[in-house]
């Protein structure tokens, strides 16, 4: 079981939310996706002493980012090149399961997928998920994870799921080379992943249309 805690106050914008309302977007984002197999089981929501805690399965898996280190180290370079692959070839297809159900991740990132010991993934840390463009009860943000966040997302773009494939992206390529992708501000990088996104999401879109 991971508990996870949000404290009043707590990174609170110009229109009074905080950790709080993240917390609870995540929540209502894992209780949307229930029986659906992207993501862990929500256990609980509840709060004490004015804080808020979220309740969810899925402790003893690691994240991605640590699965890479861990699995090249463990089974060598050989073995990893085809492991890392099919986790290629998985991360397209949790994506775009997940774009299937109406749901825009806004922070796709090897820290918030987590490797089950059989090789599956599932979404955690949704936080920044939504239902789409109008989708009332999301949390405006521009924040995003730096290397793997698409540049119009920190700018405060519309949702889009295309900025999800740019994380695809940025994500098949840490996994194949183990490598934070650099900086957005490198035009050549932000032209190499958006090539590699655009195969990745044609995929996709393959794959949600067979769904």
């Amino acid at each position: 079981m991971v508990i996870k805690e949000a404290r009043p106050h707590v990174d609170a914008d110009a229109s009074g939310r905080d950790l709080r309302d993240w917390l609870r977007a995540e929540a209502r984002i894992l209780k949307a996706l229930h029986g659906t197999g992207l993501t862990p089981e929500l256990l609980a929501v509840f709060e004490h002493g004015g804080n808020l805690f979220l309740a969810r399965g899925g402790s003893r898996y690691p994240p991605c980012a640590p699965w890479v280190t861990e699995r090249f180290r463990d089974v060598g370079s050989e073995r990893y090149r085809a492991d890392a692959l099919t986790q290629a070839d998985l991360l397209v297809d949790l994506i775009a399961s997940a774009h299937a159900h109406g749901c825009v991740l806004r922070d796709f990132t090897p820290a918030n997928i987590m490797v089950r010991p059989d090789g599956a993934v599932r979404l955690i840390d949704l936080e920044l998920a939504v239902f789409g463009a109008d989708d009332g009860d999301a949390v405006p943000t521009a924040v995003g994870t730096p290397g793997f966040s698409a540049p119009e997302r920190l700018t405060d773009a519309p949702v889009s799921v295309t900025a999800d494939y740019y994380s695809l992206g940025a994500t098949v390529c840490y996994v194949l080379v183990g490598k934070v992708p650099p900086p957005v501000a490198r035009k050549a990088c932000r032209k190499a992943l958006r090539a590699t996104a655009r195969r990745l999401a044609g995929r996709a879109r393959r794959c949600t249309r067979a769904a």
